[in-house]
């Protein structure tokens, strides 16, 4: 409670009790009640107090801490306005809760150098987001919608039950991307480049095949004579399953191809063709090999003539 100072009684006090009593509140001044000067340190008093009510002030400074609660007992605090942090830096070295249903960071960057952070809600990254740790491990959903999201850590495991990728478009640069589990694709699948394969079998750990394409919306005008339209190294591989559409205006030609190496020469045979109409003949298949590699060529009977390829080919 407040410091009591009984009033100067004018009918009944003495001379020596207004004395006394105005010691008393000159004592109560100078240790008791908090006052304020224009000094740089200010006033000071030592001891606790207690406001019921609100206190208003430009500029709070707290020498040690800053609580809720009451003088002997410290509880929860709670800023119920808007609240500014204007200075360089915020430390918290305490746990952080923030149960509120949206939070905002505006800053230009946003540095989390702790040993470990988790995240185990629902996640929204809206902005780009640069992650370079040797390790990030999601164990919630993850949502990334912004422009763009590099994973730039040494170990990137996803361990969801399902991983849904939404975008019109991934782009994957890195050197190698290892899969070592079951995959299933329910979509459709573009390859631009080769396929490499890797098996293990009987022991015996390396590469056995590639699946590869080939497009040539033309052959230009050379007809009657071997056009080279596809080659591979004999010393990789020594087997190819080859499936050949070839169009040239309403004529179409399909066909099925075996072609084998044995280091030095290679070896072809057709042995499925379908022409449309019957009596289309856009050309003929022959193969080559030089001193490294074995070429599959193509004769057009008809100019510019539209050649595609399927090519599976085992070691």
């Amino acid at each position: 409670m407040a410091k009591s100072i009984n009033s100067v009684v004018i009918a009944t006090d003495t001379f020596s009790s207004l004395i006394t009593k105005t010691n008393q509140v000159i004592s109560a001044i100078g240790s008791e009640v908090i006052t304020a000067n224009s000094s740089n340190d200010g006033a000071n008093t030592t001891g606790n107090t207690n406001l019921i009510g609100i206190f208003g002030a430009n500029t709070i400074t707290v020498g040690t801490s800053l609580r809720g609660g009451t003088v002997n007992a410290a509880a929860n605090l709670t800023i119920s306005s808007n609240t500014s942090f204007t200075g360089a830096n915020v430390g918290l070295s305490a746990n952080l809760t923030i149960t509120n249903s949206v939070v905002a960071v505006n800053a230009v960057t946003m540095f989390v150098t702790g040993p470990t952070l988790n995240v185990s809600s629902n996640a929204t990254f809206n902005a780009n987001v640069t992650m370079a740790g040797n390790r990030l491990v999601i164990g919630s959903n993850v949502n990334f919608t912004a422009a763009n999201t590099t994973l730039g850590s040494t170990n990137t495991s996803i361990t969801g039950n399902t991983l849904s990728i939404a975008s019109n478009t991934v782009n994957i640069t890195s050197n190698g991307v290892n899969i070592t589990s079951n995959t299933l694709f329910t979509g459709s699948i573009e390859v631009t480049n080769k396929v490499t394969l890797n098996t293990i079998q009987y022991g015996a750990a390396g590469v056995y095949g590639i699946q590869t394409s080939v497009a040539n919306a033309s052959l230009g005008v050379t007809t009657g004579s071997p056009l080279p339209v596809y080659n591979w190294e004999m010393a990789n591989y020594k087997g190819a399953d080859i499936i050949s559409v070839v169009k040239n205006g309403a004529n179409t030609r399909i066909s099925k191809i075996l072609a084998g190496t044995n280091g030095t020469d290679a070896f072809i045979t057709e042995y499925a063709t379908l022409h449309s109409p019957a009596a289309a003949n856009l050309g003929v298949y022959s193969i080559t090999a030089n001193a490294t590699h074995a070429i599959l060529n193509f004769t057009q009977t008809l100019t510019n003539s539209e050649l595609r390829l399927n090519i599976s080919l085992t070691a």
